[in-house]
């Protein structure tokens, strides 16, 4: 296993410290590792090659690391990275979480304490590292979960119309390939025909910066939950730019989007989780909670990274045994993960949270790697569907 180069993560504005961002790569030996910098001495440059005074300007140097030198760096790295989280409160960008955890703040007032304008500048700095940082990881993942989201709506618009559940899925059009396939249409359900049929209310957990907007039918009726404002004021941006077609409303917690649509005598038809579950505090709490705001008949989706299984590469001894390694790494590194991504665990299951959560009348799930070498602790993912019982 072997570092790739370590480069500088984008600054937001305002922000005192460069963040740092690094990936591993599952290789067979330690990689080169380029450092560039600007010298120490003389008259205060900013530190991205230009150097002052006597330092120099922007050297390049270029060497190997043995595992054990590798190994130091990264715990170094981790190190560091914590304590800048602590002292300045931010976090370097992770693809870690899409948001942070889906239950309401607890602090309650205005932030007045430099401990709250801390918390407040980690917030924002995370919120725009997520809005900026993610192109890599969902276009790696985008005919997968575009695939499974059009399944999504067309199940909900069968049993809208008084398909049974069984017979809603018996007529899935296979997502288990992840490929975005060649069918060209929005599945029922996805509004681009023309056609007069209600609009799509869905419920997006965790929505972050709005990133599966995107995939929603036209017209669709959109409720947001995250308790970062930070993270829903960039949500309604994104969704105004791009999708203007779709509404949408935010809440802070799952318990207030409930109270808004039993206000309006309304249920949701789709509820969509992608990178959630890994930060809240009882993921199965959350899925019954979720649930418990569906209509009869709809549809729960899911995307999660989650821990390594030793089956998930294969039968072979050399799979299984890059599999268990995997799950080491992960369980070795979740302290500092949690600590840097906003809550988040690298070890956990999401697909039983969701089995466990709730009586679904159907629950399907397949397991996958990410590809790409950029993000191996968050490679594995389970990504399915749940609905509710009519």
């Amino acid at each position: 296993m072997a570092f790739a180069a370590v480069t500088p993560g984008r600054l937001p504005p305002g922000q005192p410290l460069r963040r740092l961002t690094a990936t591993v790569r599952g290789t067979s030996a330690p990689a080169a590792i380029n450092i560039r910098g600007g010298g120490h001495g003389g008259g205060g440059g900013d530190g991205d090659g230009g150097g002052g005074g006597g330092g120099g300007g922007g050297t390049l140097t270029t060497f190997t690391p043995t595992r054990r030198q590798a190994l130091g760096m990264a715990a170094a790295a981790v190190t560091t990275a914590a304590a800048m989280a602590v002292v300045t409160g931010a976090a370097p960008p992770s693809m870690a979480a899409e948001g942070p955890p889906v239950l309401p703040s607890s602090d309650g007032g205005r932030r007045t304490g430099l401990g709250d304008r801390l918390r407040a500048a980690r917030q924002e700095a995370f919120a725009d590292a997520m809005d900026t940082g993610m192109e890599a990881y969902e276009a790696a993942v985008a005919g997968r979960k575009g695939a499974l989201l059009r399944e999504a709506f067309r199940v909900a618009a069968a049993t809208r119309e008084g398909t049974s559940v069984a017979a809603a899925m018996k007529a899935r059009s296979g997502v288990a390939g992840g490929d975005s396939g060649g069918d060209g249409g929005g599945g029922g359900g996805g509004g681009d025909d023309g056609g007069e049929t209600p609009a799509v209310r869905i419920l997006d957990v965790g929505v972050g910066t709005a990133p599966n907007v995107g995939y929603y039918p036209r017209g669709a009726a959109m409720t947001g939950v995250d308790p970062s404002a930070a993270m829903t004021a960039r949500a309604v941006a994104n969704t105004r730019r791009h999708r203007p077609d779709v509404s949408l409303v935010t809440f802070p917690s799952i318990a207030a989007a409930a109270t808004a649509a039993a206000s309006a005598g309304t249920a949701y038809d789709v509820a969509v989780c992608t990178l959630t579950l890994c930060s809240v505090d009882d993921p199965a709490a959350v899925v019954a909670a979720v649930a418990a705001t569906l209509r009869p008949g709809g549809v729960f989706v899911f995307v999660e990274h989650v821990g390594a299984r030793p089956a998930d590469g294969g039968s072979s001894a050399p799979a299984v045994a890059a599999a268990v390694g995997l799950r080491v790494l992960q369980t070795l590194a979740n302290p500092a993960q949690m600590v840097l991504a906003d809550g988040c665990h690298l070890t956990r299951d999401a697909e039983a949270a969701v089995r466990a959560a709730a009586p679904w009348a159907a629950v399907t799930a397949e397991r996958f790697r990410v590809p790409g070498g950029g993000a191996l602790l968050i490679s594995p993912h389970v990504a399915g569907l749940a609905v509710k019982a009519i």
